[in-house]
């Protein structure tokens, strides 16, 4: 943990450029898509903590997709971003269902009312 900590504040700027610019797009991506100021307000900071965890992640274990460390920030931004949307996705459908499954149907309340 305080090995994540110490590389989120040596972050260098190109690659939180990178990040800032590519959840701020995928933040106004969303927002056109659903038109929810909640919703982006939730999936922006997603996109960000899916990048940076993704810059370290493949740091730690020394993948390097690119030889270009600046290019290869890009492509491991872009692809953290993606897994990020894949897990807040998956999330928002399990909340749905979850809901849904304690939900009474029509017939059920009907029932209850004696109609």
């Amino acid at each position: 943990m305080h090995d994540l900590m110490a590389y989120i504040w040596s972050i260098d700027n190109l690659t939180m450029f990178m990040v800032a610019v590519l959840a701020t797009w995928g933040g106004y991506i969303v927002h056109q898509m659903i038109s929810s100021h909640i919703m982006t307000m939730l999936f922006v900071p997603g996109f960000v903590v899916g990048a940076v965890l993704s810059n370290y992640i493949f740091g730690k274990l020394g993948v390097f997709i690119l030889h270009d460390k600046d290019s290869n920030a890009l492509v491991v931004t872009a692809i953290g971003m993606m897994a990020a949307l894949v897990v807040m996705i998956v999330g928002i459908w399990l909340t749905h269902t979850v809901t849904e499954m304690t939900r009474p149907s029509v017939a059920d309340r009907r029932a209850r009312e004696g109609r």
